[in-house]
């Protein structure tokens, strides 16, 4: 109704501004909950990326550490000309090496090998005949009981 009044007004006079500007009051409430439902619906989106997408569960707390380390290894990286210790990002975060040490292990949780790959060990020869399934485990003496 109030659309189809300010498109057959004339822009500038008083009647087009008064209706203009009711629409716009009706409609300030909208423009309030989407501002701040986009936040909630990417804040949302990005936990459950966050949650999900590990090929091992991780605690959250364990999930919200690895970013800082990580982030902080290719700093100090390229700072250093080499790979950092734990104990010079530990200090370069202010965190302890057991808290660093932690969130680095955690980061390795987003990769992860099928159980069919190929073992990457010391000897060469077997590499292609040997997979992670076949080094993995050991017989459980218990399994016939």
């Amino acid at each position: 109704m109030f659309f189809d009044r300010l498109q057959a007004l004339d822009e500038g006079t008083p009647e087009y501004q008064y209706v203009r500007n009711t629409l716009i009051e009706m409609n300030l409430s909208l423009v309030k909950f989407s501002s701040y439902a986009i936040r909630c619906i990417e804040g949302g989106i990005k936990r459950f990326f966050r949650d999900s997408t590990c090929a091992v569960h991780v605690p959250r707390r364990l999930q919200e550490l690895r970013t800082e380390p990580a982030k902080a290894k290719v700093r100090l990286s390229s700072e250093l000309d080499r790979d950092p210790t734990v104990r010079e990002l530990a200090d370069h975060l202010g965190l302890s090496g057991e808290e660093v040490q932690e969130g680095l292990v955690a980061a390795n949780a987003y990769i992860a090998d099928p159980l069919d790959a190929p073992d990457h060990g010391d000897d060469e020869a077997h590499e292609a005949k040997r997979s992670h399934a076949d080094t993995a485990g050991a017989l459980d003496p218990a399994m016939e009981q």
